[in-house]
């Protein structure tokens, strides 16, 4: 059997292919086509499994580029965002009509053009525009697809159509705001049961046509089962949206237990060195971790390890896991049974022209998140603080269960559809 996987960025090369997942599939009998946006990444792979051949994505034309952004995609967002399911959708919609109306008013003018032609037309449209020789002319078997909403993976999809298409989703957001599926995935692969419930509940979906699994993340198996537990803090640095976080951070500097160990994680964005030459300066006492942005280019896949060798020591050397809003790492943390706090401090939204990004505390995926028996919500950063300095140091280290996602995963896609 020759199956395509689609690996359109370090978030689903850490997924699938750093875990256990991989060492199932390298040399089972099977070939997989790996289909990735880095021509290194086939130096990584190729030497460790001989069944596997990767391929970098072919790049779209301009005309396919035009349509997608102008067009296309503005459909898919519009039609998800109108129809309201999701409290989440509702929430982005208000936010793309006062922020970003250049592509509110598009939306509107794409999604009226669709509701006249028909959804039959449209699809037409789709196949003539995402159609690709190169993919049309592959000789596979089933195609497993990790974003669904890119416009390289509807390239491939598109041009496969009449092959098995397996969706494992990178995420939250493709069931409570990008919820519109022209063209169903055969099969949906999950993370948890409440990844189902959003599904059912905001997506338009024929289930009769499709199957929905289970199957959790194969990420997971890869984290450290026995975990100590101490008075450490590490912070998640969150992205543009929360334009003041230095200084939620610097009355919570000034205030914190000389007992706690307190360190921040950086997302890994282009602003990344600059934003850690700052809090460098600005935090001397907190630790600011670092990180490789390009740590996924230099994974060896002959280790039973973590790729990103940072991260899994920010996991394992912590507590407590502070965030300022919704963060799939949240998911990564439970699964360890560390603690998640959440911050929406009313400070913490000061420009009225720019987005209230403390909406997104209250977001519909954050649902499973607020009831997990270790999670905690302050509006202030004085409850924050009072936790934080009282919390008991001397809880008994714990030894969470095995965990075998990789070949739940496996065994759905090796099943005969």
């Amino acid at each position: 059997m020759n199956i395509l996987i689609s690996l359109p960025s370090p978030r689903e090369f850490k997924n699938i292919l750093a875990t256990p997942f991989f060492d199932l599939i390298k040399n089972d009998g099977h070939k997989y086509l790996f289909v990735t946006h880095s021509e290194q990444l086939k130096n990584i792979i190729e030497p460790k499994a001989h069944n596997v051949k990767c391929v970098v994505y072919k790049t779209p034309t301009k005309f396919q580029k035009l349509i997608y952004w102008f067009f296309l995609d503005r459909v898919y967002e519009t039609a998800s965002l109108r129809s309201g399911e999701s409290k989440d959708q509702s929430m982005f919609y208000d936010r793309l009509k006062k922020f970003n109306k250049v592509k509110y008013i598009l939306g509107l003018i794409s999604y009226c053009v669709y509701k006249t032609i028909g959804n039959s037309l449209f699809q037409r449209l789709e196949y003539l525009i995402y159609n690709n020789n190169f993919y049309e002319g592959l000789d596979v078997d089933k195609v497993l697809i990790t974003n669904y909403h890119s416009l390289h993976e509807k390239i491939i999809f598109y041009s496969l159509r009449n092959r098995p298409l397996y969706f494992f989703t990178d995420g939250w957001d493709a069931f409570t705001k990008q919820t519109f599926y022209s063209q169903l995935p055969n099969v949906f692969l999950l993370w948890n049961d409440h990844m189902k419930t959003m599904l059912v509940k905001n997506c338009s979906i024929n289930f009769k046509e499709c199957k929905v699994e289970v199957v959790g993340n194969p990420f997971w198996d890869t984290l450290p089962k026995n975990v100590s537990k101490n008075k450490n803090v590490l912070f998640f640095s969150n992205n543009s949206w929360v334009y003041n976080e230095e200084e939620i951070l610097q009355e919570i500097y000034g205030n914190m237990s000389s007992s706690v160990r307190f360190s921040i994680r950086l997302p890994p964005t282009a602003e990344y060195e600059s934003k850690r030459s700052s809090y460098l300066t600005s935090f001397p006492d907190f630790k600011i971790n670092t990180m490789d942005i390009n740590f996924w280019l230099k994974y060896d896949l002959n280790k039973n390890q973590l790729f990103d060798y940072a991260y899994s020591t920010d996991l394992t050397a912590n507590s407590i896991f502070i965030f300022t809003g919704p963060s799939t790492a949240m998911l990564d943390v439970m699964e360890m049974n560390s603690y998640v706090v959440m911050v929406c401090v009313e400070y913490m939204h000061t420009d009225e022209s720019l987005w209230d990004y403390r909406l997104t505390c209250d977001r519909e995926v954050l649902s499973e998140v607020y009831n997990y028996d270790k999670f905690y919500r302050f509006n202030s950063v004085e409850d924050l603080l009072t936790f934080i300095n009282n919390f008991d140091e001397y809880i008994e280290n714990e030894t969470n269960s095995e965990s075998n996602y990789s070949s739940q995963l496996y065994d759905e896609i090796e099943e005969t559809y």
